[in-house]
């Protein structure tokens, strides 16, 4: 089975024709990872959009100095799809749990197939919209799970801007370290 067939097969591809994914595929290279590398570094630039094509890695949210494991990605998953959007930045890590193979899309690369045919661009971005969608209700689905097991209290003010002052529980924190 070619490539273009097998990403015919991913929900980012649905109704986007084999010639055209060819399009996508032109002069990209694969890469591959080591079980526990970080493909994405949340926080670092955005340079393309990788495919997973074998392996797992964990997509990983870093906040408050703590680590949520978002979702485990297996093939056919992607990550760097806020290069889409306006951030700048990886929002999460992408850490590999097994030996890991990706196909690598630049963004020029859709920049010049989107600015060619618009009706790739708006395919593809409502699938990836549709993906993106998925996630999101799973991941409030996650929310609400850690809410119910812990008591935690999301949007807890750590910082009071009219005092310009740590909130007291977060006072009592540093005091006990």
């Amino acid at each position: 089975m070619s490539l273009a067939l097998s990403l015919k097969s991913s929900p980012l591809f649905h109704d986007i024709l084999e010639e055209e994914i060819d399009l996508f595929l032109k002069g990209q290279k694969i890469y591959s990872w080591s079980s526990g590398d970080c493909p994405c570094i949340g926080g670092s630039p955005i340079e393309a959009f990788y495919i997973i094509m074998e392996g797992k890695a964990d997509l990983v949210y870093q906040s408050w100095g703590r680590e949520f494991l978002m979702q485990e990605l297996i093939p056919w998953d992607h990550f760097g799809e806020v290069l889409f959007s306006n951030d700048q930045v990886h929002p999460y890590s992408v850490i590999s749990k097994t030996d890991l193979t990706c196909l690598r899309i630049d963004f020029n690369v859709f920049k010049g197939i989107f600015e060619k045919n618009p009706e790739v661009y708006a395919l593809f971005m409502n699938n990836l919209l549709r993906v993106e969608l998925s996630l999101k209700k799973q991941a409030l689905g996650l929310v609400a799970r850690l809410n119910e097991s812990t008591p935690i209290q999301i949007g807890l003010p750590l910082y009071n801007r009219r005092t310009k002052r740590q909130s007291p529980e977060n006072e009592e924190e540093k005091e006990s370290a």
